[in-house]
Order: C-alpha cells, then structure tokens, then sequence
C-alpha cells in the first residue's frame, strides 16, 4: 500500500512500507524538465541534474558529498526527463535519515561554483556528442522532435550545445529558485521506513520555500506537420522508427 502525505509547505511525501526490506530507497522528484526550456536555455534542467552534485555550503565540494554517499556503502544518481528531476539514493535501512539529509541539501542548497560550471560544460557537450554519435540513441531523439505538437515538449532533455556554453551561475540560480518549490516536489521512499518516517522528511524538506510554478505555454512544432524526419549518416546500419500517437 502506497501512502500519501502532504508537509504544510505543500510538498508531497509518498511512501511505501516492506518491513522485510534491507535497503531503504529515497527519491527526490521535481516537476521541471525541457518542456519548461525556451530556446536559449535549452538543456538548462540538465546542466543543473549535474551541478547539484558539485556542492553545497554543509558539503562543499563534489568529493565531500560523494566520501560521505561512499561511506553508506550507498548507490545515487539523478535522472532529467521532459517533465520532471529526479534525485534519489538507495542505502541499508539504518541510513534513511542521512539519505534525507544529503538529497534535501543537494536538490535545495547547491552553491553553483563558477569553476565547476565551467568545467561542467564540457561534460555536457561531450554526453551530447556521445547521444549523437550513437544513431541506435539518436534516432529516437529525432523520432521525438516530430511525435508531439508542442515544440517545448518535442525538444530533448539533453538540450543544445550553443545554450549550454551561455548559462551562468546566475541563471541557473534562478532557474532553480524558480522551479524548485515545495509544490512542485515529490520525496518517494520505499523500504522498512521508521515509524516517525514523516517527521523525519520534514526536518529536512520542511524549509523548502512553498509555491509552484507551472509548465510553460505551449509552442508550436513546425516539425509536427512534416511526419517523416530523415537524417543522413555515414553509418553501416540504417536506424528507422515508425509510430503513432
């Protein structure tokens, strides 16, 4: 059974109890992905996934926070979708109340060095090269820019090469001062969750600023109405999807 909470901050809690459980998982979800992307910013959900691991001001640097994920014996990672941001660490039971303590300091509280952002750049254009030297992956990503009417949406959450080279600590801040509200956040556990499991996530989320903030209008796709997308390659294989709404 699946149990539905809500802080009085707005942010949503829900849970799930297996008390033969040995490890306990914790995700951090944020409604926010490339449909909320305008052009220029395209790939800024992304970019920001990577920079919350960089640091924060309890955990300065990337090696600060990953020492003390290692230490758990703990599994992380983070995920951008179209709609939505996802953090989440998977540790023994006994570590659930530092899972909430790092997820709730890395989604909320990253600090955004410039240097780091620089250097982050670089790992962005690489993960999209690599997306696009692989025509198996990239032909999805096309098949996506044409599949839906709303341009925002069709764009993929990798974002683009040009955009990513001109966000700025500020404009990252604001993004994510923007988008990541109480309300516009979900924290999702399962595992043999303590009793006092609520009262727990709200000594670490319940400072969250509450708020939401929606999608964006929709924009128009010029693709949509051309059904058919073809791009030429000089590859072995030819990679071809068809589909339908």
């Amino acid at each position: 059974m699946i149990e539905r909470n809500t802080l009085g901050n707005g942010l949503r809690i829900m849970a799930q109890k297996k008390k033969d459980s040995l490890a306990t998982s914790v995700l951090v979800l944020v409604k926010t992905g490339s449909r909320n992307e305008p052009l220029k910013l395209h790939g800024i959900s992304h970019f920001l996934e990577h920079m919350c691991f960089k640091g924060t001001k309890k955990r300065p640097t990337f090696q600060d926070i990953a020492k003390e994920i290692d230490s758990m014996g703990a599994f992380n990672n983070a995920f951008t979708g179209k709609e939505y941001t996802g953090y989440y660490i998977k540790a023994d039971n006994s570590h659930f109340e530092k899972c909430l303590d790092i997820l709730s300091d890395i989604t909320f509280n990253s600090e955004f060095d410039e240097k780091e952002i620089e250097k982050e750049k670089g790992t962005l254009l690489e993960e999209i090269n690599m997306y696009e030297d692989d025509p198996s992956t990239d032909v999805y990503m096309l098949f996506d820019n044409i599949i839906d009417k709303n341009a925002l949406v069709a764009q993929s959450s990798l974002g683009e090469k040009e955009p990513i080279k001109s966000l700025s600590r500020s404009i990252l801040k604001n993004y994510r001062d923007s988008y990541y509200k109480a309300g516009n956040s979900i924290v999702s556990c399962v595992g043999n969750l303590p009793d006092d499991y609520i009262q727990k996530i709200e000594k670490y989320f319940g400072q969250v600023e509450s708020g939401e903030k929606s999608f964006l209008e929709s924009v128009d796709n010029p693709l949509y109405e051309k059904r058919v997308f073809l791009r030429t390659k000089s590859t072995e294989q030819s990679h071809v999807i068809l589909g339908v709404e």
